[in-house]
């Protein structure tokens, strides 16, 4: 549950992340960014009956990867990031929706977003595994 950012083969930032919980993951695979948009709103498109269902939710940095609706962004409900993250755990943030993966996207705090929403363009390669 890392990000790791290059640029011509060399590192240039690298933080933690929370992706899909493993009945929602994230698609393993190559992508490359698809579009960005800054800000917007995510909407369920579920009932509220449904265990997936959230409430409307704005994000601040969103950078499409996948045309399935699958975006790298930031996800300032969550405090802790990292290995495990997207199973059931305590999330320090206290908030039920942090207490488990994503559903599917690449979540990552506002401040890396902010930065990964600044380097990145239309076509940047984005590779899950």
């Amino acid at each position: 549950q890392a990000m790791r950012v290059y640029q011509n083969g060399k590192l240039v930032n690298a933080f933690l992340a929370t992706t899909g919980r493993p009945s929602k993951p994230s698609p393993p695979g190559t992508w490359w960014v698809e579009g960005k948009q800054s800000p917007m709103v995510f909407k369920a498109d579920v009932p509220k009956s449904s265990p997936y269902w959230y409430p409307d939710t704005p994000i601040n940095y969103a950078m499409q990867y996948h045309s399935n609706g699958y975006f790298i962004h930031d996800s300032w409900w969550r405090n802790d990031y990292g290995p495990g993250t997207n199973y059931p755990h305590p999330d320090s943030s206290g908030d039920s929706f942090s207490s488990q993966g994503s559903h599917g996207c690449v979540n990552i705090s506002k401040d890396n977003a902010a930065w990964l929403y600044g380097f990145v363009e239309v076509y940047t390669r984005v590779v899950l595994y």
